[in-house]
């Protein structure tokens, strides 16, 4: 009988393992020497829990596409060292800078009392050494000189306005401003010092070397010129000396009382200049005439000159004229010489050359006569006060 249930037994789990339906399984009981289920364990889902077939995911061939991220914008290249965008100092190559030679002046000019002795041009090129990246510092012009005081008392030159100018092709003037470095200057006497100018890199690339040249003294106020370049003509206001040969003017009469007048009077000594009696420079468009005379009175009246102005006429070359501005010494009395007087007129043009009418009258009492002369102006060599006897 037990050898049946045991064949029994073992038929049935043969019918299992070929395949039955799963509930065949609810009624076997647990087996003794198996362990109990554990009932923190969660029970197996049913393997048919479902009729529908269970979802797989797609392989990565056939995988919808996923939309493309944005491309990213290219990094902009590193610049290199060598290269330079437009503007930058980079791009500078002081090859291309034009070169401003150094060269000897050796020119003397005049403003007002002042005598100026420019000697030479010194450069310091600031970006001969100019490495990438590095901002041009442009050009430092020195220009050593020495100052003549030929006024009456010490002079300060360093107020005394200095340019470095130039014209370009179209006839546009450029104008940077000089420092001068003096220290005073006494009456007749020199004082050595310098005129110093910078020029930017953008000054630099304008600069013209043949028409530069330096202006001494205000615009609009006589100021002088020293050349520079090649193309400037020097405007140096230098006094201009005039041969005096034959200025002699007799004047003769009688006074009141019946006393003889015989003066002659002497031209000793003429030059042109651009500073006025006190020696402040004139406006453009004026030159002024000095006269240095003596009077020989060989008469029995003293004679005078007019007091203050009128006793001297210049009549110019085109008709007008104009009176001396006041004589250094009026009178000369019976039988005296009196030597070195001076007085000046105020010409109302800088082109002073042509011939000119010039009249003085001496007065004794009522008695006023006179003599005129004509004279002839003209333009030259000026000469330095500084090395005058």
């Amino acid at each position: 009988m037990r050898r049946q249930v045991a064949t029994l037994a073992i038929v049935g789990l043969l019918a299992a393992g070929c395949g039955g339906d799963d509930d065949l399984f609810g009624g076997i009981p647990d087996l003794g020497d198996e362990p109990a289920d554990d009932p923190a364990d969660e029970p197996d889902a049913p393997d048919d829990a479902s009729d529908e077939p269970a979802a797989t995911q797609p392989e990565g061939a056939d995988a919808p596409d996923e939309p493309d991220a944005p491309d990213a914008p290219d990094a902009p290249d590193e610049p290199d060292p060598g290269d330079a965008g437009p503007g930058d100092a980079d791009a500078i190559d002081p090859a291309d800078f034009p070169t401003i030679e150094e060269r000897s002046i050796d020119v003397a000019v005049q403003y007002g009392v002042i005598e100026w002795e420019i000697q030479e041009m010194v450069v310091v090129d600031l970006d001969a050494d100019l490495q990438p990246g590095e901002q041009p510092q442009g050009v430092e012009i020195t220009f050593p000189a020495r100052v003549f005081n030929a006024g009456g008392g010490t002079a300060s030159v360093n107020n005394t306005p200095v340019a470095l100018q130039w014209d370009d092709a179209a006839g546009d003037t450029f104008t940077v401003s000089v420092q001068p470095d003096f220290r005073d200057v006494p009456a007749d006497s020199f004082t050595s010092g310098e005129l110093r100018v910078h020029l930017t890199h953008d000054d630099r690339t304008v600069f013209v070397d043949d028409t530069a040249y330096l202006l001494v003294g205000r615009p609009g106020v006589t100021p002088a010129v020293a050349p520079i370049g090649a193309d400037v003509e020097p405007v140096t206001r230098l006094l201009v000396q005039q041969d005096t040969d034959g200025w002699t003017l007799d004047i003769e009469g009688e006074d009141t009382g019946r006393q003889s007048m015989i003066d002659t009077v002497t031209v000793t000594d003429a030059h042109v200049r651009w500073s006025d009696p006190d020696g402040r420079p004139l406006e453009d468009g004026n030159s002024l005439l000095q006269i240095t005379y003596t009077i020989e009175n060989r008469g029995e009246a003293q004679t005078c000159s007019a007091r203050g102005q009128g006793g001297w006429r210049l009549t110019l070359p085109d008709g007008d004229a104009v009176n001396d501005v006041g004589v250094t010494e009026r009178c000369a009395a019976a039988g005296d010489t009196v030597t070195d007087v001076f007085t000046r007129f105020v010409i109302p043009t800088e082109d002073f050359a042509g011939d000119y009418q010039l009249w003085h009258s001496r007065r004794s009492g009522a008695t006023e006569p006179s003599d005129e002369i004509e004279i002839t102006l003209v333009d030259g060599e000026g000469y330095r006060l500084s090395e005058r006897d």
